[in-house]
């Protein structure tokens, strides 16, 4: 067990211990069975690891395209490193061919289950997903037929980055129901993160795209994702006052910058991956409680919801159609899983087996995890983190480790003064008051596409 200042933390039970509780009232504690169904339910990484992936016959609710690598930017953090003239790129038969297996998949679903479930489809980068147009288009247009044809409901979500035409706008508020723009912040820091070629800046672009959104969405389904360098963390309160002030947003997402690509480029070395993002956050978090009490603030980076595995791409709840054709169960995992599927000249196939490197990693993390105080909900943390070995790439995951455990460590010590916290709270055990049970108001369902953060409404702490 985890000591939090007067108690210990049982994660298995989710409950706090007072140190002072007498050595036959814990037997007592121990021998009643726990109810937490997620306890029960462990994602086991060792079944995972011990079984092939087999994606031949499974069903996927969540869907995911990556067109190709080009994109007109050269954001000094960019993952995939994207720029213009790649040869990679997904033809349209190949679009059609993937969008009808799934839809196909869906209906014999609803033959079997009598369930007629929507299917969500998210197209992101690599590089810039509108950078091919026509194609991007193509994707709403066979989706639209394909719904049509089937009865089954479908969702677009978008990523871009905002370097978007009038006319594109209005396409892409029509068709679809989630857009995320890419915009850090501010206008100085935009201009110096997120730039062309040349150097010239997009800020003035972005501020014209947004509004736009702004107008056609009014405020639904609008989401601003900022990425940001340590150095950049005490403006989070200007930012708020930038965004909140002149832009209908329905969420914004803040995701420090990670030593992966064109960041690991950028930074001189591993100080730039250092910081405290939490207590910037938290800062940030206070000050929108009082100035923008409706403002909805996310970030993948704190897990806020027990988790039965880190993320599903280790069980496939998302596969992702690549420009090279390769069809994979983690869009940052290409280099580290060999491919679960392929589409080529119009024909989708799967793999009967596929070796899955992820669980295996993961298996190879619980010794060392087990045993945190967040391993209940970080689950370890992202497995291709840790496939990749570069000096910046180990600092920055120990440094992420440090700060969801003082994550956790804040929840905690707020929730055992009676305090809800970012919709954690606890709940005396009927059978012996002085133990606490960890529970959560509104309960969030863990993110297994990475399209969904963790939500922290201004005025987490109650």
């Amino acid at each position: 067990m985890i000591p939090i200042g007067d108690y210990l933390f049982d994660a298995e039970r989710l409950a706090f211990i007072p140190e002072t509780i007498s050595s036959a009232e814990y037997r007592r504690f121990l021998a009643t069975p726990t109810k937490d169904d997620t306890a029960l339910s462990i994602f086991s990484a060792d079944r995972a690891a011990r079984n092939p992936i087999n994606a031949r016959n499974m069903v996927f609710p969540h869907v995911g395209l990556c067109l190709s690598y080009d994109c007109q930017l050269r954001c000094t953090y960019c993952s995939f490193r994207s720029e213009e003239h790649h040869t990679d790129s997904i033809d349209e038969a190949d679009i059609d061919a993937y969008l009808r297996h799934m839809f196909k998949a869906m209906i014999m679903n609803r033959t079997v289950t009598g369930e007629n479930e929507s299917l969500s489809i998210h197209i992101t980068g690599g590089g810039e997903p509108t950078y091919h147009w026509k194609k991007l288009r193509c994707i709403v247009e066979y989706a639209d037929k394909l719904s049509h044809e089937s009865g089954i409901n479908c969702s677009l979500s978008l990523t871009t980055n905002g370097i978007l035409s009038t006319e594109q706008i209005a396409f892409i508020s029509e068709h679809f129901q989630s857009v995320m723009v890419s915009y850090d912040g501010l206008p100085k820091i935009q201009d110096l993160n997120r730039h062309f070629e040349a150097g010239t800046g997009t800020s003035t672009i972005l501020d014209n795209t947004l509004r736009l959104f702004s107008k056609a969405l009014n405020g639904k389904g609008l989401i601003i994702r900022t990425t940001i360098w340590p150095q950049d963390y005490s403006q989070l309160r200007e930012m708020a006052v930038q965004l909140f002030s002149n832009y209908s947003v329905s969420q914004w997402d803040i995701m420090p910058v990670l030593p992966y690509g064109r960041a690991e480029d950028t930074a001189a070395d591993s100080k730039n991956y250092t910081g405290d993002f939490l207590n910037s956050y938290l800062d940030l978090l206070a000050f929108a409680t009082e100035k923008y009490p409706e403002a909805v603030i996310t970030t993948p980076f704190f897990p806020n919801s027990l988790a039965i595995q880190y993320c599903g791409a280790l069980e496939i709840e998302c596969p992702w159609l690549l420009p090279s054709g390769k069809i994979v169960a983690c869009l940052e995992s290409e280099a580290f899983q060999p491919e679960i599927g392929h589409v080529s000249n119009g024909v989708v196939s799967f793999a009967e087996t596929s070796r899955n490197f992820l669980a295996e990693r993961v298996l190879d993390q619980l010794s060392e995890c087990e045993e945190c105080i967040a391993f209940r909900f970080c689950r370890g943390g992202c497995p291709v983190s840790q496939m990749r070995d570069s000096v910046l790439s180990k600092t920055a995951r120990t440094w992420q480790c440090q700060q969801t455990v003082e994550y956790f460590q804040y929840v905690f010590s707020q929730i055992l003064q009676n305090k809800t916290c970012f919709n954690w709270y606890v709940e005396p055990s009927k059978d012996n008051p002085q133990i606490l049970f960890l529970r959560m108001r509104n309960s969030l369902t863990h993110s297994t596409t990475g399209f969904l953060s963790q939500t922290h409404r201004a005025g987490g702490v109650e």
